[in-house]
């Protein structure tokens, strides 16, 4: 149970205002002394009170915040996601808390946060355990054990790159991603095994490292240039095809890419990004309403939201033109250089 301004009142032999006071400290009224302070800090501390600050806006008011907790906001797509929910709060006529985290101990000090604010619900990227607030939650991006959750399958966004690439005329096909696309890269590897083939390609970098590693293992590859390589998502295919470009591979002469997520930066690069689409565009209203809808009816049964994925076609990965490219990527490449 929280701990109340009551319960240190009564801990500490202190009037319930004079520890109002020294934990809610005002610009005017009556002044507590530094030893007196000091000592109801400890003991809140010490029943690890969270100040309630909802509260003290709304005084007693039902909360209308809605707490968001996403990774790190690098990927453009999350920065789209987000405008997209913010807008839909405010048509919703709710505010958005919103904290990031990249690690585990951002994480906590992120919901702890989400503690303090009173907030009337949660919307999460993070699929395991948590001491969240006794409100509802949604999960975003993957299936949680425990609460309602809103995502696009793997295997069926692994399968729609897949089977695309493959209606294009291509068979050579590679994969780059970072170790937080792991299981989108196990899982289109999979797919590609499916269909009788082996990928030419496959890289798993670190988390946040830049591109020049892989893409020296990608020039140095024994099988050549793949004819297309999948990207984990949109904001890795972006990093990667700057520093293929400048090594002097023409895409997507050379190379065919494909990334997936369709975020806002696809239309922005050249070539522009083929990309796999999951509504983005009504994805943060959806997010909402759904998050909204279990706040006013929390007893109702779960029930997760699939999300349909589709191609959205741009020109960085159409289909094949000629014979001529069933030549190899990398002789090509070579006679491009000599």
């Amino acid at each position: 149970m929280n701990t109340r301004l009551k319960d240190i009142a009564e801990a500490t032999g202190y009037s319930l205002m004079t520890v109002s006071l020294a934990l809610n400290p005002r610009k005017s009224g009556t002044r507590i002394s530094d030893a007196t302070r000091k000592k109801i800090e400890a003991a809140a501390q010490k029943m690890n009170y969270r100040p309630n600050m909802s509260a003290r806006i709304l005084s007693g008011g039902k909360s209308k915040v809605i707490g968001v907790m996403f990774n790190i906001v690098r990927d453009g797509f999350f920065t789209d996601l987000v405008q997209t929910i913010d807008r839909a709060l405010r048509h919703h006529g709710y505010t958005g808390f919103y904290t990031f985290w990249g690690s585990v101990e951002e994480f906590q000090r992120s919901l702890e946060a989400m503690h303090q604010y009173n907030v009337a619900g949660i919307l999460t990227g993070h699929d395991i355990p948590a001491d969240y607030p006794n409100v509802p939650v949604i999960c975003y991006g993957l299936r949680h054990a425990v609460y309602e959750s809103v995502y696009p399958r793997e295997t069926d966004l692994a399968s729609c790159t897949v089977e695309y690439v493959l209606r294009q005329g291509f068979r050579k096909l590679g994969f780059a991603g970072a170790e937080n696309n792991m299981r989108r890269g196990m899982t289109i590897r999979n797919i590609i095994r499916e269909h009788g083939l082996e990928p030419v390609f496959f890289h798993i970098g670190k988390r946040d490292a830049p591109p020049d590693g892989g893409v020296d293992m990608l020039l140095k590859n024994p099988g050549g240039l793949p004819e297309v390589l999948i990207f984990g998502n949109d904001q890795c295919a972006v990093e990667w095809m700057a520093e293929i470009q400048a090594r002097g591979i023409h895409l997507p002469d050379d190379m065919k890419v494909i990334g997936i997520n369709n975020s806002s930066i696809c239309a922005n690069v050249s070539p522009r990004l083929t990309s796999v689409d999951f509504q983005l565009n009504d994805l943060g209203d959806l997010l909402i309403r759904h998050l909204i809808r279990r706040c006013e009816e929390p007893a109702l049964p779960r029930e997760d939201i699939i999300l349909p994925v589709t191609i959205a076609e741009r020109n960085s990965c159409p289909p094949r033109q000629s014979p001529g490219e069933n030549r190899s990527n990398r002789q090509k490449f070579q006679k491009k250089t000599k």
